[in-house]
């Protein structure tokens, strides 16, 4: 997954963490995404070619569970105040 995400351009210093259970597999994205208004999109799409990539990869039967999320990719403007 990870040399997957570094050939992708919209995304910078990508970093995987995974977690393997019995019934599931749980993957996590983080980096810095690139301002384009596709962006979200081509994550998505990402997404979905990675899980696809992972299922026939490994074979896995139809009961267990990929699940494939993106952390930190659009930051709120969090530098103003809650009290005014």
């Amino acid at each position: 997954v990870l040399t997957a995400l570094k050939q992708e351009p919209y995304i910078q210093d990508p970093k995987v963490t995974t977690r393997l259970s019995k019934h599931k597999i749980r993957i996590r994205v983080s980096g810095a995404l690139l301002s384009s208004d596709q962006a979200t999109q081509q994550g998505k799409e990402f997404i979905q070619t990675i899980e696809t990539r992972l299922k026939t990869t490994l074979g896995l039967a139809p009961d267990k569970q990929i699940s494939i999320k993106l952390n930190d990719f659009s930051q709120p403007d969090s530098h103003h105040s809650r009290v005014m």
